[in-house]
């Protein structure tokens, strides 16, 4: 398995303290995740803010599991980002996904981990009035 940070227009996400979970929804086969942002220097310098609200959105989801990050952060790899693009996935092999539109994730907040499987995602900053798309890159 290759594991490839997904980077936004502030960097990667890759310390613990990056992203902050408050709660996760599922409705039918969407995941939703809210929470905050910490801010790294280019963050606070457009937002003015140290933490900013946030939406992460998984949409057709096939599957997707989680563990406590001090619990099972020994089970997973070593990756300096919190959120990362799976390929050569062995849980897709074994869930007899054939790849197509389908993608593997890796999501780290403080306290959790979370594997998903899903078609894509939508990841939303709040900046003071509506919330924004926040610019990713693999």
């Amino acid at each position: 398995m290759t594991y490839f940070s997904i980077k936004t227009q502030f960097g990667v996400l890759n310390a613990r303290n990056s992203i902050y979970l408050d709660s996760v929804t599922q409705s039918g086969n969407k995941l939703l995740f809210k929470g905050e942002l910490s801010c790294n220097e280019d963050m606070q310098k457009t937002f003015g803010k140290r933490f900013v609200t946030y939406n992460l959105e998984f949409r057709k989801v096939c599957f997707y599991k989680c563990g406590a990050l001090d619990h099972v952060e020994r089970f997973y790899h070593d990756s300096e980002s919190c959120f990362d693009l799976v390929t050569d996935s062995v849980l897709l092999k074994e869930l007899r996904i054939s790849k197509g539109d389908i993608q593997h994730y890796f999501l780290q907040t403080y306290d959790y981990i979370y594997e998903i499987v899903a078609e894509s995602f939508e990841f939303l900053v709040h900046n003071g009035s509506d919330f924004i798309p926040l610019g990713l890159k693999y």
